[in-house]
């Protein structure tokens, strides 16, 4: 289809983390066939990766945009679960983009890892447990231990195993990356410089 319009402005992409329960969303797509449909209804939902809204859906609206009340987009209509639409959240689609451009520039640590749970009952949070460093790895050369837990990346703690990956991309060559660590119960910060050998290591 082709639009008759001029000057036109490309949608606006909003942080999905702002959103809250019981916003105004609308669905943008194609159902059954149906061109430029477009549904609307509130958000019951917002997880991690995904938002659920009470809007209802067809085979044809995948793909299409989720967007708020004022038309930026916050999700990608996925699927429908329960009578309800699951879109994609935004924030997840640009840190997946974000780790795709970077596949020519691959940020690793060389080691091996299992995510486990620290902390309290009440405030768990997760941790990749350290089981082996490669030799000549960044982790090696920064000092990172077998038994380490990482928990955290310059501030930003880990919400899930996929998020160590993104938080290694650095925005330059010579960002240096703060490894939060818990070792022997004590925890310590490893900064990491991924365009030198050289490290320092911050108890």
């Amino acid at each position: 289809m082709t639009i008759a319009a001029t000057n036109l402005h490309q949608a606006t992409i909003c942080e999905s983390d702002t959103l809250r329960v019981g916003e105004i969303v609308l669905a943008v797509g194609n159902p059954l066939g149906d061109t430029n449909a477009l549904t609307t209804g509130i958000i019951s939902q917002v997880q991690q990766n995904s938002i659920i809204a009470d809007i209802q859906l067809f085979p044809g609206n995948s793909g299409g945009a989720m967007t708020n009340c004022r038309g930026d987009v916050i999700g990608i209509n996925t699927m429908i679960a329960y009578g309800l639409a699951v879109a994609i959240s935004t924030t997840t689609v640009e840190r997946f983009l974000a780790t795709a451009n970077n596949i020519n520039k691959p940020r690793r640590l060389g080691v091996t890892l299992k995510p486990v749970i620290i902390g309290a009952k009440r405030q768990p949070t997760l941790g990749l447990l350290v089981l082996s460093v490669n030799h000549r790895s960044y982790a090696e050369a920064a000092g990172v231990q077998i038994g380490d837990i990482i928990f955290g990346v310059s501030g930003r703690f880990l919400q899930q195993v996929e998020d160590l990956t993104y938080y290694l991309q650095p925005t330059n060559d010579k960002e240096l990356l703060a490894l939060q660590i818990l070792r022997g119960g004590t925890q310590i910060v490893v900064n990491v410089a991924f365009d030198k050998d050289k490290t320092t290591y911050v108890s």
